[in-house]
């Protein structure tokens, strides 16, 4: 307490903590329904901008690949006992036979808004 109380100066009242709390979630309510605004934007174009110091990162989701389905469908015993080890390599055979996996999961894009320091 002693630490915050130098460096924040003196304790607030309780009305003044009160009144600047509820200031704060006035504003708060404010910017993250522009933040909301600018993730939307983002997330429609599909890409990170930066403006001045602001940076909103964009990026498409993760991805959950099956490389065994398609690797399986095109790939004979022989293709398959090269990949073989304890567990079969799906990915490099896939990679081998030039085919693309199937997504089983993609998680939804998302933007991060966040200030630069200035340098």
């Amino acid at each position: 307490m002693q630490r915050l109380i130098r460096e924040f100066g003196e304790p607030l009242n309780p009305s003044t903590l009160a009144a600047l709390m509820l200031q704060w979630e006035t504003k708060k309510r404010k910017l993250d329904a522009i933040e909301d605004q600018i993730v939307g934007a983002v997330i429609a174009i599909g890409q990170s901008k930066t403006v001045g110091n602001v940076v909103a990162s964009y990026s498409k989701g993760r991805r959950e690949y099956d490389y065994e389905t398609p690797a399986k469908a095109v790939a004979s015993d022989d293709q398959v006992a090269l990949f073989a080890r304890v567990t079969t390599d799906w990915k490099g055979l896939c990679e081998l036979l030039a085919v693309n996996p199937d997504i089983v999961k993609q998680s939804p894009p998302s933007v991060t808004v966040k200030i630069k320091e200035a340098k």
